[in-house]
């Protein structure tokens, strides 16, 4: 492909030549690329394809500038527009996502849940952005809405949905506002989920942990706790994070981050540590 030089005006030979030198030591892909993106630079495919190479170059403000353009390109495209979205929600720009979240028409397939995901995910960064700025009731409408399943992002509702970070962040709201029953019905719902769930722990069992004890629950008793002492279960990563953050150890949360570090910087992840810190600082 070397020989072919540059007389190609076909974007995907440009593609597939960056592609190949990706994967040989020494080589370097960025020139193809470039390449690609001027030939194509009003295919959609194109304009994903260099727009993921500019976020695995540790280019994300780019990306986010160029995906822009592209979108705008193709207002009908929701995956130009999911790829947006997904990169602001990354950079915490979380009004812009709502924003073209809004726009966006998700055909529907299986395994189409990363449109509701974002929704979430945009919705409650956005809430705790307000929550940060002592603005509760403009919290209160992001976490309501980060609860819907609008039918145009491609998926519908399930049955029993875990709703205990915005729940939680909901019962912190109202406690702020002077809702003293709203405070507790938010609490025992996400403690209510935790307890059901029990047999699944998860990250998010942190959330019944700290609700219960906000009820004045008596942690010793709690059986979420008697279930994370059981064997195969107390060594789980998920299990020492929950610990960790419960006690607030500083030192085992770095651990756990060095050992496993993608799964701790997940957005899921650091809207949840976001939330525990902003609540518990109180």
């Amino acid at each position: 492909m070397k020989a072919c030089e540059d007389r190609s005006n076909i974007a995907p030979f440009f593609l597939s030549r960056a592609h190949l030198s990706s994967m040989i030591k020494g080589e370097n892909a960025e020139i193809d690329m470039h390449r690609a993106q001027a030939v194509g630079s009003k295919d959609w495919r194109v304009q994903r394809r260099f727009a993921r190479y500019l976020i695995e170059s540790d280019q994300s403000a780019e990306a986010i500038k160029y995906l822009k353009g592209a979108w705008a390109q193709h207002k009908d495209n929701y995956a130009l527009g999911m790829d947006l979205v997904r990169q602001l929600v990354h950079a915490q720009q979380y009004q812009e996502a709502i924003t073209v979240l809004d726009q966006l028409e998700v055909l529907p397939f299986e395994g189409a849940s990363e449109g509701r995901q974002l929704h979430q995910q945009a919705n409650t960064g956005a809430a705790i952005e307000l929550m940060n700025k002592r603005d509760w009731k403009e919290a209160v409408k992001n976490l309501e809405k980060a609860k819907e399943w609008p039918e145009r992002l491609g998926v519908g509702k399930p049955y029993d949905p875990d709703e205990r970070l915005t729940d939680y962040l909901l019962a912190y709201c109202y406690q702020k506002l002077g809702d003293n029953q709203k405070r507790k019905a938010f609490y025992k719902k996400v403690w209510q989920y935790t307890e059901d769930k029990g047999d699944r722990i998860s990250p998010n069992h942190l959330l019944g942990l700290l609700s219960h004890r906000s009820l004045g629950g008596e942690q010793n008793r709690s059986p979420i706790t008697a279930r994370m002492q059981e064997q195969g279960y107390a060594e789980a990563p998920d299990v020492r994070w929950i610990k960790a953050m419960f006690r607030q150890d500083e030192s085992q949360l770095q651990l756990l981050l060095h050992q496993h570090p993608k799964r701790w910087r997940s957005m899921p992840i650091q809207l949840l540590e976001q939330a525990v810190r902003l609540v518990e600082a109180k």
